[in-house]
């Protein structure tokens, strides 16, 4: 399994408030999924404009690639729940999840 990670240049409006692990060991909050690339760039333009430092990840997934995009920085799998739930609620999203990165 591959993946490509095209970081989205965080915007003035608000910086993710979370800080890498000392351990090495970082999590990420997995904002969106989809095979479709152009839905998910155009997620990704509407969260930047809110202020939400996202990245594009793409995984391969069997003959198909993914595409997630991914609030990266965390240093716990806690601080990352907190963040989607807090995302979740403030930003009317659904289904954010946390995994290591």
């Amino acid at each position: 399994i591959g993946t490509q990670s095209t970081t989205a240049p965080p915007t003035p409006a608000q910086e993710v408030t979370a800080k890498p692990a000392a351990s090495g060991e970082e999590w990420v909050v997995n904002v969106a999924s989809s095979s479709q690339e152009k839905s998910i760039r155009e997620m990704m333009s509407k969260l930047q404009k809110q202020g939400i430092a996202v990245e594009l990840t793409t995984v391969a997934t069997g003959d198909k690639p993914r595409y997630r995009l991914q609030v990266p920085g965390f240093a716990n799998s806690g601080e990352a729940r907190r963040y989607a739930k807090r995302l979740e609620a403030e930003h009317d999203l659904k289904g954010a999840w946390p995994s290591r990165k």
